[in-house]
């Protein structure tokens, strides 16, 4: 059971750090851009990859609450243990394509 909790518990992290990124806010916590030259961070929209950035984080939230349920239905014994690997596949290739994506949009999109 303390898996949920410790999954349930970074969910909502997740959560609290895509609303800050989605508001526009939050730009120190964004991976490279954060220590980027100032000439660097000039090439980039910095609300539009902000808000790029609580994009992905709210779906890494959503992701994760799907697998806190998954393991919440396995603990509880109302789902075969071996069906956890569905979830949790599927959890990874959204989470790369994800990523992928993100990648390319801020390439692309947001900068000025």
């Amino acid at each position: 059971m303390i898996s949920v909790i410790i999954t349930g518990t970074l969910s909502a992290l997740c959560l609290v750090l895509s609303a800050i990124m989605l508001s526009g806010h939050g730009a120190g916590m964004i991976a490279g851009y954060n220590t980027a030259a100032e000439k660097e961070k000039a090439k980039f929209d910095e609300k539009k990859l902000c808000r790029a950035a609580g994009t992905f984080m709210l779906f890494v939230t959503i992701a994760m609450a799907a697998l806190c349920c998954a393991g919440y239905f396995v603990e509880t014994g109302k789902a075969n243990e071996n069906m956890i690997a569905i979830p949790i596949i599927i959890f990874i290739i959204l989470l790369v394509a994800g990523i992928v994506i993100l990648n390319i949009y801020t390439t692309k999109k947001c900068k000025k």
